[in-house]
C-alpha cells in the first residue's frame, strides 16, 4: 500500500500551473525545504546529503512541469525517510499541508513563508532560505574569478553543475556542457540561475563519444567566452557491468567519454593557455582510480588513467605556468545516485568523518585549485572522501554486486 504522504505529494503535481518567473518563488524554496526537512527527519543537521532541486526547473515554464520531473526522485526518498522514522510522519505532514496551501492559493508572501521555513527547518543545513531570499547565487567566498572565462564539461547535473554555479557565484563567465539534448535541462536551468543573478553563462551540447562532438563543443564554448582561463574536465560516465558481460562497444564508450574526450579537449585548450602563459586545468578522477570495486573494472580503469595522465599533462604545461590537477571524490550526492538508491542518504554513515559530500564541497576544492592560492600545486590528484580511503576495510562491500545499473541512458545495453 502506498504511503499516504506520497499520495499527497503526487496529487500536487497538477496544482500549480503558473510559470516559474524567479527561483526565489516560494514554491521553489518550499519544495527544497520539504526535501531537506525529510532527509533531516526534522533534527539538527550540520551537513545534509541533499540535492539542488533547481536542476529540474526552468524559468518561464510551468512550475508543475519541473515538479513532475523532480518527483521521480523526491517521492521514493521521502517514502524511505518517513518509513524509517514513523513518528516523524505527522510532523512532516504538517509541513506538507502548509506547502499544499502555498500551491493551491498561489501564495507568494515571502515574509510569511520565511517564518514557516525557519520554524520547521531551524538548524537544518538547507538552501531553502537562500533561494527564498534571492541569495542562492551570492557568495562572499574567495578567491574571486571576476572576468575570468571558465569551461565546465558534464555540467548538466550534480557535480559538474554545482562546480559551474560556484564559479559563477565568484564572478566567472561560464560555458556549461551537456552531452545530448535529452540531458540539456540541468545545464540550462543553471544558466537561468546565473543570468537571473546578473552573471554570464551559456550551455552548449557536445557528444563526447566522438572527437567531432568534442571539437564542436570546444569551438562554440571558446567563441562564446572569447578566451579560456580555467578548464574543468568533469564529463564522465559511470558504468556498472560484470566483467564477463562488458561488450567492446560499452568499453569504448566509457573510455571515449572519460579519457579520450578529456585528452582531446585539453589539446584544444593547450595553445591558448600556453600562449597567455597562465591558466588552470582540473580533471575529475574518482576514488575508484585508487580502490577496486566489483562490476566497475572499466570505470575504475578510466579514473586511474586520468590520475596518471594528470601527472604527465602537468609536466607538459609547467614551463608555461599552467597548472594541471585532479580531484578524486567518493560518493557525491547526485540525482542518479538517489534515483538508483532512495536510501542513498545513509551513505555518509560509512565515512570516517561524519559528513556527506555534496557538489559544493568539491566545487570549493575546484575553485581553490584554479586560483593563485594553489600556484605551487600541479600534477596532484586530491581525494575528497571524508577519510574513506585511509582506513582498513573488510572488503565485503567492495566485492559484492550492487544490483544497480550505472550508465543507463549513456551506454548501450545498460537497462
Amino acid at each position: 500500500m502506498q504511503n499516504p504522504l506520497i499520495q499527497k505529494l503526487e496529487s500536487l503535481v497538477d496544482i500549480s500551473q503558473k510559470p516559474l518567473e524567479t527561483f526565489s518563488d516560494v514554491r521553489m524554496s518550499g519544495l527544497q525545504f520539504l526535501f531537506d526537512f525529510a532527509l533531516s527527519k526534522g533534527k539538527s543537521q550540520r551537513n545534509l546529503n541533499t540535492l539542488d532541486l533547481t536542476e529540474f526547473f526552468r524559468l518561464g515554464e510551468s512550475f508543475a512541469k519541473g515538479y513532475e520531473l523532480a518527483q521521480e526522485i523526491i517521492n521514493p526518498v521521502i517514502d524511505v525517510e518517513i518509513k524509517e522514522m514513523e513518528d516523524f510522519a505527522s510532523t512532516f505532514f504538517g509541513a506538507l499541508s502548509l506547502y499544499e496551501g502555498v500551491l493551491r492559493d498561489n501564495i507568494n508572501d515571502k515574509s510569511r513563508y520565511d517564518i514557516v521555513i525557519e520554524t520547521f527547518s531551524k538548524d537544518i543545513d538547507s538552501n531553502a532560505l537562500d533561494l527564498l531570499n534571492g541569495n542562492y547565487m551570492k557568495s562572499n567566498r574567495t578567491p574571486r574569478f571576476d572576468d575570468e572565462k571558465v569551461i565546465i564539461t558534464g555540467s548538466d547535473n550534480g557535480l559538474g553543475r554545482g562546480i559551474a554555479l560556484e564559479f559563477a557565484r565568484r564572478g566567472a563567465k561560464v560555458a556549461l556542457h551537456y552531452p545530448l539534448d535529452k540531458f540539456s535541462r540541468g545545464a540550462n536551468s543553471a544558466v537561468d540561475l546565473i543570468t537571473e543573478s546578473g552573471g554570464e553563462a551559456k550551455a552548449f551540447q557536445g557528444d563526447f563519444r566522438t572527437q567531432k562532438g568534442v571539437d564542436e563543443f570546444w569551438k562554440k564554448a571558446f567563441d562564446y567566452l572569447g578566451g579560456i582561463d580555467v578548464l574543468v574536465n568533469n564529463a564522465g560516465i559511470t558504468m556498472s557491468r560484470g566483467l564477463e558481460n562488458v561488450t567492446e562497444e560499452q568499453y569504448d564508450t566509457v573510455y571515449d567519454v572519460n579519457v579520450k574526450a578529456m585528452h582531446r579537449l585539453t589539446q584544444n585548450v593547450a595553445p591558448h593557455m600556453k600562449e597567455q602563459k597562465e591558466g588552470a586545468i582540473i580533471n575529475m578522477s574518482s576514488i575508484c582510480g585508487f580502490l577496486g570495486l566489483a562490476e566497475f573494472s572499466v570505470y575504475c580503469g578510466t579514473k586511474g588513467a586520468i590520475t596518471s595522465m594528470t601527472r604527465a599533462l602537468a609536466m607538459n604545461f609547467a614551463p608555461f605556468n599552467v597548472r594541471v590537477n585532479a580531484i578524486a571524490p567518493d560518493g557525491v550526492s547526485m540525482p542518479n545516485a538517489f534515483k538508483l538508491n532512495p536510501r542513498y542518504n545513509s551513505r555518509g554513515k560509512s565515512f570516517p568523518l561524519d559528513y556527506f559530500i555534496n557538489p559544493e564541497d568539491v566545487a570549493y576544492l575546484a575553485t581553490f585549485l584554479a586560483s593563485e592560492d594553489a600556484k605551487c600545486i600541479t600534477g596532484q590528484t586530491i581525494l575528497i572522501d571524508c577519510g574513506s580511503s585511509s582506513g582498513l576495510k573488510d572488503g565485503i562491500s567492495a566485492t559484492k554486486t550492487m544490483g544497480m545499473s550505472y550508465g543507463k541512458g549513456y551506454v548501450s545495453g545498460i537497462e
